[in-house]
């Protein structure tokens, strides 16, 4: 089975914990691309929305981090 395959199969929640182990590997881009994926599943989830905003902060990318935000707060 593939990667994107794979990734299908995985629940917004597994997805954010994915992110989450990628991420204390310091494989940045695999854990931002897990949560933008999860956000597009479910763009009011707050865990990814909260995780992929402090990223986002981390990289000085203040204007990404809070279009991500917003759905989460309305």
């Amino acid at each position: 089975m593939d990667r994107a395959r794979k990734q299908a199969d995985l629940s917004v929640e597994e997805l954010t914990r994915l992110a989450h182990a990628l991420d204390e590997r310091k494989q940045r881009i695999a854990a931002l691309t897990l949560l933008e994926e999860a956000l597009r599943r479910e763009p009011t989830a707050a865990e990814p929305a909260y995780t992929l905003a402090m990223l986002y902060l981390e990289q000085q990318q203040d204007a990404r981090a809070v279009e991500v935000l917003k759905p989460v707060l309305a």
